[in-house]
């Protein structure tokens, strides 16, 4: 049984494809430590500041609990 493939060479440079594609790279590392660095300002100028006011609203709470009834 003979074979059927045909095997093609192209002359193809693909330095200018290959330099396109590590700016791209090096434009979404940027991206994600940009988008990483907000993350962290978030946790600490929201969820750190809402985690503080959730316990003191049980402390106030507890507060209200323990005062004699009138």
């Amino acid at each position: 049984m003979a074979k059927k493939q045909l095997n093609i060479i192209l002359g193809v440079d693909v330095g200018a494809l290959e330099r396109s594609l590590k700016g791209v790279e090096r434009r979404l590392q940027r991206f994600a430590s940009n988008i990483q660095n907000i993350g962290r300002e978030l946790t600490t100028s929201v969820t750190v500041p809402l985690a503080g006011l959730g316990a003191a609203s049980l402390k106030a709470f507890g507060d209200i609990e323990r005062w004699p009834a009138f």
